[in-house]
């Protein structure tokens, strides 16, 4: 009852040695991993001076030796004749975007230059025949941007990309070896050492069937719940600050029933949610245990907000004719529920993003409600949150866009701690990003703008806004990441 607010090593399978080094079988390495997690490297002892080195080829996930690069961002370095300024910084090679980290990151010779907050700058080009693209993430350097595409070999794969370096995304970063399953409305997230994704997978099992998968630091966790009868799809999750442990959501509900936000809508009929914890995140053995049910009503058509608060998770999701929020804890290998309530004045909603910042010794949490179906409006609700006694303050509740503002889906906020404000965007009619400036207590600030031809977008604390763009090809619809760089001198 809820009250109401007042990829490093994959297998050794079939290994291969190189010449003279019997002692070292590497099998399936990760291409995203650091030279500190590719086990590629145990081969280079002997090449310290050398300018060829193993790395891990991202066509055959083997390593191969190649031009040195050791910070495994494709450009060899500069000490041995290639473009790299600094082999030792993945955040600084040629033709990278800039941003304000006082870096020379494109390689230049002249740190943040051109940096311009008002225009967007393309950092990753993902392809004519990606889907389901995503970008997770609270802050850079941790952002990510992650979408389904097609192995050259056959079947589908998981890409991933930092942002905004837009290192990655050449080779499989998760699902290399899986070339039976169909992976559908995968979320990504950057860990310590890897990337780790719960992804829902379509094929052999139709309804869809719940994986966790992790690449990096010499691991490769695989977990899987197996096909649910009733479906499984929309999932999210979020790292916890204890141990290897995280905390997952998802809609017991087909994956087809919830396959575009806007069409969606109007049939979405409720749906359990559930939350499952994920052990040993980072760890060979990674596991999913039994999920339990949160609501047995979510009419959502976008997936649960998850928020990592120390070793508990705040879990946020439409449930019955309001929205439910939930604080739990793992617990033996369980979740416990610590609180719940409901939050007024966001009846009808469809689906909820949101974002936490300190606030004294609490938090305060921005949540953003789809409200209905097109037309639809949107609205935020802020109140405080402590996680380690459980409570949860009375919401102050603002209507962010009307109706007939043009507002469609995808909105996300993040608070910016330059101006003191809230930050919401969300896609609107043209397409375009538009993006509206709020105050401490939500009240707008000036008038919003717009991004025309963009189709996604996230926010993040420092002011940079990380953008999706979708244009028509000859082969297909073309999907890019895009950055726009917060306002350089701003701390």
């Amino acid at each position: 009852m809820r009250r109401a607010l007042g990829a490093g090593l994959v297998t050794l399978a079939g290994a291969c040695t190189f010449g003279g080094l019997a002692e070292y079988e590497i099998g399936e390495c990760n291409p995203l991993a650091t030279k500190a997690d590719d086990p590629c490297d145990a081969l280079n002892a002997d090449r310290d001076q050398s300018c060829t080195a193993y790395l891990c080829d991202p066509n055959t996930r083997r390593c191969a030796l190649r031009p040195r690069d050791d910070d495994r961002d494709g450009f060899p370095s500069g000490a041995c004749g290639g473009p790299d300024c600094d082999d030792q910084d993945r955040d600084r090679k040629p033709g990278l975007t800039e941003w304000c980290d006082q870096k020379d990151n494109d390689c230049n010779g002249v740190p943040d230059d051109n940096v311009d907050a008002k225009t967007p700058k393309q950092v990753k080009d993902i392809g004519e025949k990606a889907t389901d693209p995503i970008i997770t993430g609270e802050d850079a350097p941790g952002m990510l941007g992650a979408w389904v595409g097609a192995k050259s070999s056959g079947g589908k794969c998981l890409f991933a990309a930092s942002l905004p370096a837009g290192s990655g995304g050449d080779g499989c970063a998760l699902l290399a070896d899986e070339t039976n399953l169909e992976p559908r409305h995968p979320f990504a997230r950057p860990l310590v050492g890897g990337t780790a994704a719960l992804v829902i997978a379509t094929s052999p099992c139709t309804p869809g069937e719940l994986l966790y998968r992790f690449a990096g630091s010499g691991k490769a966790g695989k977990a899987t719940l197996g096909c649910i009868t009733a479906g499984a799809s929309l999932p999210a999750f979020a790292p916890l600050g204890v141990g290897d442990q995280g905390v997952g959501a998802y809609y017991e509900v087909q994956y087809p029933k919830r396959n575009d936000p806007l069409a969606s809508c109007a049939g979405a009929a409720p749906a359990p949610l559930h939350v499952v914890p994920i052990n040993d995140a980072k760890s060979n053995t990674a596991s999913l245990s039994a999920p339990q049910p949160l609501a047995p009503d979510a009419t959502s058509v976008r997936p649960p907000l998850v928020l990592a608060a120390g070793t508990r998770a705040l879990v946020a999701s439409p449930a019955g004719a309001d929205v439910g929020v939930w604080l739990v804890e793992p617990n033996g290998g369980a979740l416990a529920t610590i609180a719940s309530a409901t939050v007024p004045g966001l009846a009808g909603a469809r689906a909820v993003s949101g974002f936490a910042r300190a606030d004294g010794a609490a938090q305060q949490v921005a949540l953003v409600a789809e409200i209905g179906c097109t037309p639809q409006k949107l609205m935020i609700a802020l109140f405080s949150f402590d996680a380690a006694q459980g409570t949860f303050g009375t919401p102050q509740v603002a209507e962010v866009a009307a109706a007939s503002a043009g507002f469609q889906t995808g909105a996300h906020v993040a608070w910016q701690e330059s101006s003191k404000e809230w930050l919401v965007t969300w896609l609107a009619d043209g397409p375009a990003i538009r993006s509206q400036r709020l105050d401490a207590s939500g009240k707008r600030v000036g008038p919003a703008t717009d991004l025309a031809g963009f189709v996604g977008a996230k926010p993040s604390p420092l002011g940079d806004l990380f953008l999706l763009k979708a244009s028509q090809s000859t082969s297909g619809q073309k999907l890019e990441l895009w950055f726009v760089p917060g306002a350089c001198g701003q701390t």
